[in-house]
């Protein structure tokens, strides 16, 4: 089966290639690390969902795809645990800056993008630890 944490190692991984001198294209090397560090803490956030906490609402059906994004967050919003409410919060703040990376056409500085990045994969790498 498919590690997704791994989808961390490698956002991390453009990062580091993004910020080096002979770096052709750092924009796109950071626009794909936010979207890989989401995807890595929101599929390991959705499967301890399904299949530690046994959460019926949470599904991998391909015709659940657009929904589970939606679905992970409330149930974790509605948890009666305090590390469910943080996971969900941060997955709020990670989806806006994947959806900001992967939709709008300008971001508003290298440096943000930059920042953006480096903080995506910290808080991904987080969830990680604590739900994986």
């Amino acid at each position: 089966m498919f590690e997704w944490s791994d989808f961390l190692s490698v956002a991390e991984d453009l990062v580091v290639q993004a910020q080096l001198p002979d770096c052709e294209k750092p924009e796109a090397l950071l626009r794909s690390a936010i979207s890989r560090a989401y995807y890595a803490a929101f599929i390991v956030l959705r499967n301890y969902l399904r299949d530690v906490e046994h959460n019926p609402n949470v599904s991998s059906s391909f015709a659940d795809l657009i929904r589970v994004h939606t679905i992970v967050r409330s149930e974790l919003e509605r948890s009666p645990k305090r590390v469910h409410w943080w996971a969900a919060d941060l997955m709020r703040r990670m989806r806006t800056l994947r959806n900001r990376a992967d939709y709008d056409n300008d971001y508003s500085s290298a440096a943000g993008l930059l920042a953006d990045a480096t903080r995506i994969t910290k808080d991904a790498g987080a969830i990680i630890k604590q739900f994986a």
